[in-house]
């Protein structure tokens, strides 16, 4: 399988793009590389460039070729690059593969002699094979001229640990970030003839609510922008009629030939408002500093027939080139067709399963007539098919890590809009057969007013217990929290999104170009008064953050057996739990296999579950799946209630039956007389 996914991969980049046509980064690898193979004199060499290090070469264990570095004891410190050309702004692409076994925990590190520093985890140890650590870093503005360390260490335990294939490439960081003199004018110029058409098209979507787009609608016309002109194709965008207000009608522009702007031949421009103005554009850069695929996304200025309509966002198609801009491998970009789904909002039909009848399609279909690429792209579909209808585990079809990073991400800026149906898309990794998450269309016209009662993603979720089998994007959700692997590194990624130190990095990364881009909007007249709020958008981080921790005396109800030697436990936690341990008077106890217990959900019963230990316990030692973080339940001495226990019945009505008492219906009259009466009026 590994051999044919190698093949497949270098067949689908060769036989696409062409050789000569390859980006540096994809073609015979990075612009620094090191493969460990080189090593002398205590330093590793590759292409021309020199790698300090004060660990070993190690010719057992490797990620590909013959050799690795091995950092063990006090050598401690990987393939390490030393670089002065490097500028403010400058992104820095890292990918490396790592093995750590249980006794070491490494970081990557970028450090300068400006007293820069930032490390990122990349392996807590354990790790039973190679894995694959990608990262991307701003080179800070205050850092002209200095001279940058980055390299991979282990910075605790004795090791011992392995780095291998450590590479880094460089981008321009004003690529993806437009400065606030340069938001372009876009003019776009169509016939009279082609107007009246895409008139006709606006004025039939208004009658019956939506907008439904063909290739037919394509009309010839003429773009002006960046001071260079274009031939081009243009049709009406957008399924709702928010994309054709007023006189802010969203189009899709396709450039003639390869002609291309700002690196995109196909893209979307629509009226700012249509995806929340500076909230989509927010959720794009969060996305990508986190390695989740997403398109370009902006702002300009944009005139229509000579008439200036006001401020646009442009949105990057998801094409070849979109591939290449995310640094990746050419492979199929997969969707469901959504037809069924606007018929079912046409028609305003009940109880229609359209989700479970849609195809799954090819997105980027410039690539059909490649072979290669379109077994990749059947083999996607069938993984993405099985996982679907209940046949395959998440992390046999998805990459977890990805996936529970877009989920948290989405989680704290509540873009939810993006798991509509309509709206997932999934690219297919020809390195390794997974399917990855493509990051867009977080918004519609308004932003959601989230207050503390909104659900996390995630809460109330009941792994196995789940048997939702439709097909809609929240279904999607609940089958993915099915999965502990994924839930366990989804908690992880919320943990570290909800905390203040991320959202203030984020805000202070952000800053300067989100003030940049609302002075720009607020240059429309209609968006004069409006101001992005970033704390406002991530309130939902404070929100959700203050349901990961357990509560005291809440989030888990404890008992004991008769005998004091088991507990009983009971969760009423949001999020699921893990029991570790134990304590005792005299000790602490670790358990070999951890006791899960489900989240609470007011729609399931509450599940009891027994810890046997043949001591007496007195302390629950416990966790918040996924999170590191330890806390302990002194363990109630109430004794567990039993079970459907039998009703004490009266058998009051028996004493009827005594020479002395007459009954009169409900009641029973005793004569005046001094009686003994030998029955039990109450049975036990």
């Amino acid at each position: 399988m590994a051999i044919w996914l190698l093949g497949l991969a270098i067949a689908s980049v060769l036989l696409i793009l062409g050789y000569k046509n390859l980006p540096k980064s994809i073609n015979n690898g990075s612009e620094y590389f090191c493969d460990a193979e080189q090593y002398a004199d205590g330093k590793f060499t590759s292409n021309g460039s020199v790698y300090t290090t004060n660990c070993f070469q190690d010719t057992k264990e490797y990620a590909s070729g013959k050799a690795s570095c091995r950092c063990e004891g006090d050598k401690r410190y990987g393939p390490t690059l030393l670089l002065n050309d490097i500028s403010p702004g400058d992104s820095v692409f890292v990918s490396l593969q790592v093995k750590s076994t249980k006794n070491s925990k490494s970081k990557l590190v970028f450090s300068s002699d400006r007293e820069h520093f930032h490390q990122e985890v990349i392996s807590k140890g354990g790790d039973t094979g190679w894995k694959k650590y990608t990262s991307y870093y701003i080179i800070p503005k205050d850092a002209a001229g200095a001279i940058w360390k980055i390299y991979p260490a282990m910075v605790e335990g004795d090791g011992p640990a392995y780095f291998d294939d450590f590479s880094i490439d460089f981008e321009g960081h004003n690529i993806e970030i437009i400065p606030s003199t340069n938001y372009p004018t876009m003019e776009l110029q169509i016939n009279e003839l082609n107007f009246r058409k895409i008139t006709k098209k606006r004025k039939d979507a208004k009658k019956v609510g939506l907008l439904f787009s063909s290739k037919e609608d394509l009309v010839d016309a003429d773009i002006k922008v960046d001071n260079k002109e274009y031939s081009c194709l243009t049709r009406l965008k957008g399924d709702l009629l928010d994309h054709l207000r007023s006189d802010k009608w969203s189009f899709r522009v396709m450039l003639d030939g390869n002609e291309t702007w700002r690196g995109m031949n196909i893209f979307s421009i629509h009226n700012s408002k249509a995806r929340s103005h500076l909230a989509e554009w927010t959720m794009h850069q969060l996305m990508r500093s986190e390695g989740i695929i997403s398109p370009k996304y902006d702002f300009m200025q944009f005139v229509l027939n000579q008439k200036t309509i006001g401020v646009y966002g442009y949105e990057q198609h998801f094409d070849n080139q979109f591939l290449i801009d995310n640094k990746k491998l050419i492979g199929p970009i997969i969707k469901h067709n959504d037809d069924g789904y606007w018929d079912n909002v046409l028609g305003k039909l009940k109880d229609y399963e359209w989700a479970e009848s849609s195809q799954i399609e090819l997105f980027n279909k410039e690539n059909e007539g490649n072979e290669q690429f379109m077994k990749l792209y059947h083999y996607g579909h069938s993984q993405l098919n099985d996982y679907l209808d209940g046949k395959k585990e998440p992390g046999e079809v998805f990459d977890l890590e990805k996936m529970s990073k877009y989920y948290a991400l989405m989680e704290i800026g509540h873009g939810l809009h993006a798991q509509l149906m309509t709206n997932i898309r999934f690219y297919v990794d020809p390195t390794t057969a997974l399917l990855e998450p493509i990051g867009y269309d977080f918004f519609g016209d308004h932003m959601p007013n989230v207050n503390e009662h909104w659900r996390p993603i995630g809460q109330w979720e009941n792994g196995k217990d789940i048997i939702e089998r439709s097909r809609d994007g929240y279904a999607y959700m609940r089958r993915l929290f099915g999965d502990l692997k994924f839930y366990e590194k989804y908690m992880k990624h919320l943990e570290r999104y909800s905390s203040d130190n991320y959202l203030e990095e984020k805000l202070n990364e952000l800053g300067e170009q989100i003030k940049s881009r609302n002075d720009f909007i607020n240059t429309d007249l209609e968006y004069s008064k409006y101001k992005y709020d970033f704390k406002n958008q991530f309130r939902k981080a404070e929100y959700t953050r203050a349901k990961l921790y357990p509560m005291p005396n809440v989030s888990l109800k404890t008992y004991r057996s008769i005998n004091k030697s088991e507990a009983v436990l009971q969760g009423f936690h949001y999020f699921p739990l893990k029991v570790i341990g134990y304590k005792t008077k005299t000790k602490t106890k670790n358990l070999k296999e951890p006791i899960l217990i489900n989240a609470y959900s007011p729609d399931s019963p509450v599940v009891s579950h027994r810890l046997k230990t043949g001591d007496k316990p007195t302390t629950i030692i416990y966790q918040t799946l996924g999170l590191d973080s330890i806390f302990y339940h002194k363990i109630n001495n109430d004794i567990v209630p039993e079970i459907n226990i039998p009703t004490h019945q009266s058998v009051f009505v028996s004493i009827s039956e005594h020479p002395a008492i007459k009954t009169s219906g409900l009641s029973h009259i005793v004569k005046a007389e001094k009686w003994v009466i030998d029955l039990s009026l109450i049975h036990i």
